[in-house]
């Protein structure tokens, strides 16, 4: 079995808005090998089909990048669970999950009672789209 590696550089942007959620344009190119799960299913399978030196703007459904949006993966829980942190609405927090995983949340919003927390990946939405240089 041949192997192939592919390395790219890349801006994410959201459909919904054209905000650059991820780039590295102006840094080191991302090096992946194929069939290694190493980059998003819908992008792996479109990057197939280029050539070296090849541009391209590909648009990857939420299924094929990070998921569809989980409305049931918000929660709220009680403040006093944050105690000491200093909380600003869409700061992202890291804790330890129920197997000893890292897992991250971000705040969307918090009162003086309780946090409003976030579970699902920050580029989960409906389609984005990433232009290959």
């Amino acid at each position: 079995m041949i192997t192939k590696s592919f390395s790219i550089h890349y801006e994410l942007k959201s459909v919904d808005n054209g905000e650059i959620l991820d780039s590295n344009l102006n840094a080191a190119p991302l090096s992946f090998i194929v069939g290694k799960g190493q980059i998003i299913p819908g992008l792996e399978e479109k990057i197939k089909e280029l050539k070296a030196g090849d541009s391209s703007n590909i648009q990857v459904a939420a299924a094929d990048a990070y998921g569809e949006y989980d409305s049931n993966a918000v929660q709220t829980l009680p403040k006093e669970q944050f105690a000491g942190l200093e909380l600003q609405i869409g700061m992202t927090l890291y804790g330890q999950g129920e197997h000893g995983e890292t897992v991250q949340v971000v705040v969307k919003n918090f009162n003086d009672e309780t946090v409003e927390i976030d579970f699902n990946h920050p580029w989960q939405v409906k389609i984005c789209y990433l232009l290959l240089m």
